[in-house]
């Protein structure tokens, strides 16, 4: 997922059919850390785990979300 500098990306996983427990780690920028969508503002590139812990059987999930350089196409 790419979005610009100050910009804010939807971020979810297909295991939303999934019950149990979500947590997005690392969990910095990410507006609701236990929710399997969510949205994050980082101000730079970040690989996203979502972890989910259904009955002690562990499925994770990445997305990286990455910052475009604010001086990209200004040549």
């Amino acid at each position: 997922t790419l979005i610009c500098p100050g910009g804010v990306a939807t971020i979810g996983s297909l295991l939303n059919d999934v019950n149990g427990n979500y947590l997005w780690q690392p969990n910095n920028f990410v507006f609701c850390d236990t929710c399997f969508y969510t949205n994050a503002n980082p101000d730079s590139t970040y690989e996203y785990v979502l972890v989910n812990n259904l009955n002690g059987c562990i499925v994770r999930d990445t997305v990286v979300v990455q910052v475009l350089n604010a001086d990209a196409g200004n040549d």
